[in-house]
């Protein structure tokens, strides 16, 4: 069966040195929206330019009104993010709106043993992105990875009795955006050897070991569902591409602890998915909105943004707290 499109949803996490959890909030990102075009993040690519730091095209790219709608959308997103994503994204140097790929995404820590001169940070995703809630975005994206004749995602987003509703589009950007800054923070923080992507947890990884995809010499990239041989599942889980049938999937959901199908294909989106979708989850709770995100696959239907009776699942959710808020 002919995949769904995603030209290009490429994960760079290169470097960037992020300033604390305390670091001043700011208020207002949409000066940091600009278009960006021909750039190779990709360190193992022909013609790559990872090798320095991109910067706006000039002149922008973006019509004059696209561009506005752009910056209010992401701007959106920000404000509804919880407390640290927020002081996160306050210290990313540039979100970049890629104009030369469809559905593309990447969040980039600019290492400084490989960038001159480093410690920044960018996220860059195409305007498709813009205008999809989650379930449209966890459709095309697991659909290039899985048969998607096999699943189907919905959600629920149920306003509050207040005048502070929050749109399901909002929600599906903050999830692009929530994921991307989870791969800097991946790169990053690891780099620096903080323990602030829950490896002090033994339950958070549904991994044998870990280690071989934090090595920050030969894993400088990740790209959207890589795979590794030396990335092995505790339990008997079949990761993205080994997945041929409704039973297989359900495992993954049901059996093997990850927040998403893309989580099962390294330890990295692992981590990122869980936070992302923790970012979303949190937002709901902060506009007083009651959101479920589901996956139905044959003639069951998953939680997404639930504990699932699953133990790696909890940990999950309990360790994200400290990044969240």
């Amino acid at each position: 069966m002919k995949r769904v499109l995603i030209s290009c949803l490429a994960y760079a996490c290169l470097g960037f040195a992020f300033a604390s959890a305390e670091a001043q909030m700011c208020t207002d990102i949409r000066g940091k929206v600009c278009s960006l075009t021909g750039f190779k993040p990709n360190p193992d690519v022909p013609g790559t330019t990872a090798g320095w730091s991109p910067d706006c095209d000039m002149p922008d790219q973006l019509p004059d009104a696209q561009k506005r709608a752009i910056q209010d959308a992401i701007q959106e997103a920000f404000t509804r993010a919880p407390a640290r994503v927020r002081r996160e994204l306050c210290d990313v140097s540039r979100i970049f709106v890629i104009t030369d790929q469809r559905f593309a995404a990447w969040g980039r820590w600019e290492n400084p043993d490989f960038v001159f001169p480093g410690n920044q940070g960018q996220i860059a995703i195409s305007a498709d992105n813009i205008s999809h809630s989650f379930s449209e975005l966890q459709d095309l994206r697991i659909g290039t990875l899985i048969d998607p004749g096999l699943f189907r995602h919905s959600e629920t987003v149920k306003p509050p009795p207040s005048t502070n509703p929050i749109a399901a589009n909002t929600l599906g950007l903050l999830y692009v955006i929530a994921h991307e800054l989870g791969h800097i923070k991946w790169h990053r923080d690891w780099n620096d050897h903080k323990p602030v992507v829950c490896r002090d947890d033994p339950n958070f990884y549904t991994w044998v070991d870990i280690k071989p995809s934090t090595d920050p010499i030969n894993r400088r990239w990740t790209g959207f569902g890589d795979e590794r041989d030396a990335d092995q599942h505790l339990d008997p889980v079949r990761k993205p591409s080994k997945v041929r049938s409704t039973a297989d999937l359900e495992k993954i959901y049901h059996d093997g602890g990850f927040t998403t199908a893309l989580g099962a294909a390294n330890p990295e989106e692992d981590f990122v998915e869980a936070y992302a979708v923790g970012a979303i989850e949190r937002a709901c709770q902060m506009a007083g909105a009651q959101c479920t995100f589901k996956i139905t696959i044959g003639a069951d239907t998953f939680q997404i943004n639930s504990e699932r009776l699953s133990s790696h699942i909890v940990s999950k959710r309990k360790c994200l707290e400290k990044h969240l808020d």
